[in-house]
């Protein structure tokens, strides 16, 4: 695990269930790439949830994204999963880890369908005919 990776889970874990903007993982010393180092994480099989929260700036308010670190991978020594793949797939039951979600659609590989010009999760088929 790379130690910009270590920074955040340490800073995610401390900040609990308030959770850790980008400007809060700069302050703690994580530098400046938390929306990397999150996906870095969740490829290591952490669970990791974001939201976005309305912030106030001197110019108004802005929407950033707020991490909370859902639950950790069972090794403990930290990953175990080959890089790109979720701990969704992990798991032996499909009902047992909820879907990993990002700004409120779901993470993973998507493909835009040439039938209904919307995007499917990859592997799937869509129920529109084409035309």
């Amino acid at each position: 695990m790379k130690p910009s990776c270590s920074a955040v889970l340490d800073a995610l874990r401390a900040a609990g269930p308030d959770g850790l903007t980008s400007l809060e993982a700069w302050r703690a010393g994580c530098g400046s790439r938390l929306a990397a180092r999150v996906s870095d994480l969740e490829d290591d099989g952490y669970a990791i949830r974001s939201e976005l929260v309305a912030a106030t700036t001197g110019t108004g308010t802005v929407r950033v994204a707020r991490y909370f670190l859902a639950s950790e991978p069972p090794d403990p020594l930290g990953g175990g999963l080959p890089r790109g793949s979720s701990p969704a797939r992990a798991t032996a039951s499909p009902e047992a880890a909820p879907e990993p979600v990002r700004y409120g659609r779901p993470v993973g590989r998507q493909r835009l369908c040439p039938g209904c010009h919307s995007w499917h999760q990859a592997g799937t088929t869509c129920a529109q005919p084409t035309a």
